[in-house]
């Protein structure tokens, strides 16, 4: 008898566990869910965040990225074009993880980039793209400002 009211209360606890979690929007979550900000997010989430959008890109297309970290420029070779991302590093900051961007009108802006490693904001789209048969994504149409 004790067994079966026990094992009653344990079902309606997660009964209950459940309803009230099927209907709560995560603290990040922007009611449209077509906004990540990576701004509010602790290093570990951040870090999290960004490893999950740069191994499932296809999840996170189209989507307006906002996020802190500090700039660096890259070449894939010799003969590509220099290109610049903003990378984060998880919380013990021996791990690090980057998504590139474009700004807006880039060739007018190419001047004003920030000194390697400075601290920066970014938001843009991100958008997936392919390049010698591997994907990689980049944030576009973006938008950068130094973080003094």
């Amino acid at each position: 008898m004790m067994i079966k009211v026990l094992k009653q209360c344990v079902i309606f606890v997660l009964i209950i566990m459940f309803l009230v979690g099927c209907g709560c929007k995560g603290k990040y979550e922007q009611e449209d869910n077509k906004i990540i900000d990576l701004t509010k997010m602790s290093s570990t989430m951040v870090y999290s965040q960004v490893y999950s959008m740069v191994t499932s890109p296809e999840d996170f297309d189209g989507k307006e990225v906002i996020m802190e970290g500090n700039i660096t420029s890259f070449k894939f070779d010799e003969k590509d074009k220099l290109r610049h991302a903003c990378v984060v590093q998880d919380a013990t900051a021996c791990c690090e993880q980057g998504i590139e961007f474009e700004l807006k009108n880039d060739a007018k802006t190419i001047k004003n980039y920030p000194d390697e490693g400075a601290k920066i904001k970014v938001v843009g789209i991100f958008k997936p793209y392919k390049r010698d048969k591997k994907v990689f994504c980049r944030l576009v149409n973006a938008h950068m400002t130094k973080i003094d």
